[in-house]
């Protein structure tokens, strides 16, 4: 039994090589809300869920160490177990988990080479 408990999809992480092309698309055309978003990323509002679009064109997001320009984003109630049932299959854990902006998260690659980030939001 997996010992994952999967609460929701938080965001799909998509690459644009334009970002005004992409802005124009999500925001004007499918009439997803911007949200604040830092340099080189924008964060829209889909339902309850995100879309994260990553300006591939950015330089200083491949050097953050957070790269991905495709990923998804899922929450879960506990990282750690979630971290052990990761390596119980075989499976590297790239990044974490460590704590940071309020989440505990780790990073991973499906046997795709899928980038998977793996949340649990921590209490105020």
């Amino acid at each position: 039994m997996c010992a994952m408990n999967v609460v929701r999809l938080d965001h799909v992480a998509i690459p644009a090589s334009n970002a005004e092309t992409a802005k124009k698309f999500y925001g004007d055309i499918l009439g997803l809300t911007l949200l604040p978003s830092p340099k080189g990323t924008q964060w829209f509002k889909c339902g309850e869920n995100f879309i994260h679009v990553v300006d591939t064109s950015e330089l200083d997001l491949a050097k953050s160490g957070m790269w991905s320009a495709r990923h998804i984003a899922i929450d879960v109630s506990d990282v750690l177990k979630c971290a052990e049932e990761l390596r119980a299959n075989n499976v590297k854990i790239e990044k974490g988990p460590l704590k940071e902006i309020g989440l505990f998260r780790l990073f991973c690659f499906d046997f795709d080479g899928n980038r998977i980030e793996i949340r649990e939001i921590l209490s105020s």
